[in-house]
């Protein structure tokens, strides 16, 4: 039987399609890391390629680890962990890795939102603020912990000066301590038990029409001038290599949004040698669930970020990127094409403010009318006199010019 075209997964792929997909398609192996609040499973899926030239020990076998779905909301990021998967077990390389997905983070909220068919939940189902209800979905919520605030490399460092009750029912609540949550726990427990080497969390935007962002740490308040040279020198060409064709906008959380965040993943993963990237995927649509778009067109749009992934398996194991390591289809190259002009499109508007950017766009028209004007007017046939249409008998008609 021949493996589910991934496609067919659906724009919302539940957690048993997946594991299928992972586990029988694919050949990957599941193991349960951890428990989330509501005791449902967090299973990490494990491929590894090995060559015969390289070492046999296998702790000098890189270790990688992508993750999705930290936010619950964000299927996008699903959906480019599980086209990573796809470019790395078609196409694996010429080097020896071990390779780890936890594409469930927040099993819990992700449950939740496939049952009311859209991303209401982005924080995990701990209740926090008196006056929310889980129940309230579709609509979204103010409850829960952010998990992607919830690590103790400076956590409340952007809030610290707050009182904590200005915080339990904000969508950004870092939780009332480091490592409070079961989810987060078990991502640690992946890191420290793995010997992880560099990592991908994806991550997706609100909607269609801004850039898509590579982000290093540090995603805090922190300096990057803190950084030891080395580390720097490596986050800058590393990114500077998975972002040849200038699609991302790469930088520190400060300098690719101008927005930071402490307790952050990324940046406890940092703390414990590892080199992690956020990668935040844009849908291609007006929200981050695209469920009126067909799914060959949204996984195709999510082919770049899964060639991102793929490419960081290039540079662990061999300090480069090969191009054919990954091949996106037509559909991903227009969306890559079609990403960057909508981009800049929207940055030119957001230049102006309204009534000025109609006034420019007005003008540009009424030029543009009046240019074909003339155009046409030159290109048109002159009329003559009857006297100017007939040349004399035996006189040459270019004898006239």
């Amino acid at each position: 039987m021949s493996p589910t075209a991934i496609h067919n997964l659906g724009l919302a792929p539940t957690v048993d399609h997946v594991d299928h997909w992972l586990r029988t398609d694919h050949g990957l192996s599941a193991q349960t890391v951890g428990k989330s609040l509501e005791g449902r499973d967090i299973v990490m899926y494990a491929y590894n390629h090995a060559q015969q030239n390289d070492s046999d020990e296998t702790d000098d076998i890189p270790v990688i680890l992508f993750l999705s779905l930290v936010h619950g909301n964000e299927v996008m990021g699903l959906l480019s962990l599980l086209q990573t998967a796809n470019f790395i077990v078609t196409n694996p390389g010429p080097k020896s890795f071990r390779v780890l997905f936890v594409p469930f983070v927040n099993v819990d909220a992700y449950t939740l939102n496939l049952q009311h068919g859209q991303g209401c939940r982005r924080t995990n189902l701990r209740a926090t603020c008196n006056n929310a209800d889980i129940s309230r979905c579709p609509t979204p919520t103010r409850d829960g912990v952010d998990l992607n605030r919830n690590y103790p490399i400076d956590w409340r460092w952007d809030d610290e000066d707050e009182e904590e009750n200005a915080f339990i029912c904000s969508y950004n609540y870092h939780g009332p301590e480091p490592w409070s949550e079961p989810e987060s726990r078990a991502v640690r427990d992946v890191v420290l038990n793995s010997n992880v080497t560099a990592a991908i969390s994806f991550h997706s935007r609100s909607s269609y029409g801004v850039r898509p962002l590579l982000i290093h740490p540090f995603t805090s308040r922190r300096p990057f001038s803190e950084m030891p040279l080395q580390d720097a020198d490596r986050f800058r060409s590393w990114s500077q290599l998975l972002n040849k064709d200038n699609f991302y906008v790469a930088g520190t959380a400060n300098e690719a949004i101008q927005y930071t965040a402490g307790g952050s993943t990324i940046d406890w993963m940092y703390s414990v040698k590892i080199t992690p990237f956020v990668v935040e995927v844009v849908p291609p649509c007006d929200n981050r669930w695209c469920l009126s778009i067909g799914s060959q067109e949204v996984y195709g749009n999510m082919e770049r970020y899964g060639c991102t992934g793929r490419h960081l398996i290039d540079l662990v194991t061999m300090g480069t990127i090969s191009q054919s390591s990954c091949t996106q289809s037509t559909i991903g190259d227009l969306y890559s094409m079609k990403t960057k002009w909508a981009t800049k499109w929207k940055s030119l508007r957001t230049q102006f403010d309204e009534e000025s950017f109609m006034q420019i766009l007005s003008a540009g028209v009424f030029l543009f009318l009046v240019a074909l004007f003339v155009r046409y007017y030159r290109r048109r046939p002159q009329h003559t006199t009857d006297i100017e249409a007939e040349p004399e008998e035996g006189v040459e008609l270019n004898s006239l010019v």
